[in-house]
């Protein structure tokens, strides 16, 4: 089962409503309330075609489905990131990132005419669709759980329990508010019997530093500006990772790869 499955399975109950948009019948822009919209809502076309993966058309899979999630990943040599969608031959009103070849987003909802709201990490942009920004389904690794998968789908399971959780500094309840530290010694101390630091820095020092390559489940991911490390994720599967973000966003689930880590930890063994 896919993460966006698990995260469907889990949290569907909290689902708002979306206001009309893609041209393919989809959900459109989900409202800014709709947290797990922004999770699980994968864009579903191309304005010039509908692409195929394993023999199913965008138009089949739509956004929204749990079918798989996706990214939007720049073939060409940059692209635009928008803070708005813009019309044709009209010049964006902003540009908020310029993208180089190679760099993904996650696709976070399909407006419609080949625009895509991609997530930035802190914050969100659109990018139009094109031979330089071209949409790919992220594929499920079979065998990223390992030898201790129920472990680590305990702890996977337990942390998208908390999706959309507030966020409080200094926090060690997500039931109460929760900083990122707190929220991985939280769920790895309930879930596996862990016990960590409540520190981003001093949780680096656990463990077992692995490589991106060795990643699993219940793995710590670590970002940080320069040579210190500020922030920690808990890697749950399929190029995600959950933590508790800051208080305007509180718990979240993003793209792994959204900020550039720093390091990557195994608490829970080989």
């Amino acid at each position: 089962m896919s993460i966006v499955s698990k995260v469907s399975a889990v949290m569907g109950k909290l689902v708002r409503g979306g206001t009309p948009g893609g041209a393919l019948g989809g959900p459109g822009r989900q409202t800014q309330g709709s947290w797990f919209g922004k999770i699980v809502a994968a864009a579903a076309f191309a304005a010039f075609s509908l692409p195929v993966f394993a023999g199913v058309a965008y138009a089949d899979i739509g956004p929204g489905f749990a079918q798989g999630n996706y990214v939007v990943i720049i073939e060409g040599i940059q692209a635009e990131i928008a803070a708005e969608p813009y019309g044709f031959g009209q010049a964006p009103s902003e540009t908020l990132y310029t993208a180089g070849q190679g760099d993904e987003f996650a696709a976070v909802s399909d407006l419609g005419d080949g625009w895509i709201e991609v997530d930035l990490g802190d914050g969100y942009g659109y990018i139009l669709l094109s031979e330089a920004a071209q949409l790919s389904m992220v594929e499920e690794d079979p065998d990223a759980q390992g030898g201790d998968g129920d472990l680590r789908q305990a702890v996977t399971q337990l942390a998208l329990q908390f999706v959309g959780g507030r966020y409080r500094y200094g926090g060690t309840d997500p039931n109460r508010g929760v900083d990122c530290s707190g929220f991985t010694s939280y769920v790895l101390k309930n879930a596996a019997g862990v016990d960590l630091p409540h520190s981003s820095a001093a949780q680096a020092g656990a463990g077992k530093a692995i490589s991106p390559e060795e990643i699993q489940p219940g793995d710590l991911v670590f970002y940080g500006n320069g040579r210190r490390i500020n922030h920690v994720a808990l890697y749950i599967g399929d190029g995600m990772v959950a933590s508790a973000s800051n208080e305007r966003n509180g718990i979240i689930v993003t793209q792994w790869t959204y900020r550039t880590p720093m390091k990557i930890v195994s608490v829970l063994g080989a």
